[in-house]
Parts: structure tokens; sequence; C-alpha cells
């Protein structure tokens, strides 16, 4: 993404916050790239399957988005699927003049959103009980220690063992309690075991 700021940079003179108008300024675009550009870019990775051909891609694409803009023809509620649909035809373009066959549908792409989105939801479900877990008084100090040590901040068994005082088959013993409980949490909480890896 650094490469886009640099691209972007060289376009604006400076950047701010978005007016009232409806159409898009230059000045609106350094916000509209914070905002958007990873969204964008990991829509053109699965799109593309390939990291540089995604990066070229968007670089083309934004290159075309900016004369747009500085001509006073994108609309600001619309610029992020704009900005798409320019990344993706010209993406296509590409695969033709290169004789290569179109990789991905829009369906396709649109379950991988999805997926991405609901591994995403799971993950926070996960987070919000593992702190719930912690800060339950009527655990053990040192079962809260270790979900807190190993399951929140991911360390390693030696560093536990060092935090604790405890030898290395104490720890194991506490881990495999800990799991016990934090798969109990997971049911309470409807999550299921199998996607949280528990």
């Amino acid at each position: 993404m650094r490469i886009l700021y640099v691209l972007v940079a060289m376009y604006i003179p400076g950047g701010g916050w978005m007016t009232a108008t409806e159409m898009m300024t230059e000045e609106d675009l350094h916000q509209f790239l914070f905002e958007h550009g990873d969204r964008i870019y990991t829509y053109l990775c699965i799109l593309c399957r390939d990291d540089d051909a995604a990066s070229e891609a968007l670089q083309n694409a934004y290159v075309k988005f900016i004369e747009q803009v500085r001509r006073q023809k994108v609309r600001r509620e619309s610029a992020a699927q704009y900005l798409m649909t320019i990344a993706r035809n010209d993406h296509f373009s590409q695969r033709r003049r290169d004789g290569r066959s179109v990789v991905l549908p829009d369906d396709t792409i649109d379950t991988a959103y999805q997926e991405r989105a609901s591994r995403e939801e799971l993950a926070r479900e996960l987070q919000l009980v593992l702190l719930d877990t912690i800060e339950d008084p009527s655990l053990p100090e040192d079962i809260r220690l270790v979900i807190r040590l190993r399951f929140i901040e991911e360390v390693g068994v030696d560093v536990i063992c060092k935090e604790t005082g405890r030898s290395q088959a104490t720890v194991y013993r506490l881990m495999e309690k800990a799991l016990s409980i934090l798969a109990d949490a997971c049911r309470k909480a409807g999550l299921n075991l199998e996607e949280v890896g528990l």
C-alpha cells in the first residue's frame, strides 16, 4: 500500500477532509485512500490471485480514477464502487491482452468476502470470550494468567514458565485445564468449537 500513498502524493498537493459538495475533489483523495485502499487492494488480490498483479492493477486504476476526480466526474457516495469497477475492468482488459482467461466470476469473489467477514466476526467473538474468561473471579489466578499469556498475548510456554514460576509439565497441565474452560465458555456463547479450533 505504501506505493499507492506515494502515487497519490505525486498527484495531490496537500490533503484534507471532504467538503459539502456531492462530487469528489482532489482534496478528498487522501482520506478516501485511507478508508478504502486496503479493501480495494484485498478485492484485487482475490481477483488476481497475485499480490504484484493486484498492486499493478490498483496503481493503473488509481491513475485513471484521479483523472476522473480532477474532471469532477466522481460522486462521493459511489467513489469506492467506481474505483473497484475501474480496477476490475483494467485487470480483465490486461488478461485479455495477455491472452489469459478470467479466473474468478463475481459470485466467487462475493463468497470470498463473506467468508472473510465471517472469520473476522468469529475472531471478535472469540476475543470477547477470552476477555470475559480472564475477568471471571471464580477461576484460579494461575488459570486466568495462562489464558491471558497463551491465548491473548500468544507467548511461548517458556515465557509462561518464567511468569508463573512453574515447570513446563505444570504449565502444560494448566493449559489443558484452560482449554477445557475456554471450550465450555465458547459453547455457552454459542460458538462452534470446530470453527474456533478448540
